[in-house]
């Protein structure tokens, strides 16, 4: 499925677990320059994404994201 969030750190949960932790791309839509985006702790049922400014910083942005797997 897909979603967009505005986001600093969140943790989504995907709507129906998969049979193992999904690839889980991600695209920028509203960013402001030097923002960027990580996903972590990808599992069956969901992922972390935290989003940092140039200096290091937890801002916001939206993001857009696609789980692909089984």
């Amino acid at each position: 499925s897909s979603d967009l969030s505005s986001v600093v750190t969140l943790t989504l949960n995907f709507s129906r677990a998969f049979t193992t932790a999904p690839q889980v791309p991600f695209y920028y839509i509203d960013v402001a320059d030097g923002v960027t985006a990580k996903i972590s702790s990808v599992t069956k049922s969901g992922f972390t994404i935290t989003v940092i400014n140039s200096s290091g910083s937890p801002t916001s942005a939206t993001i857009g994201w696609v789980a692909r797997g089984y």
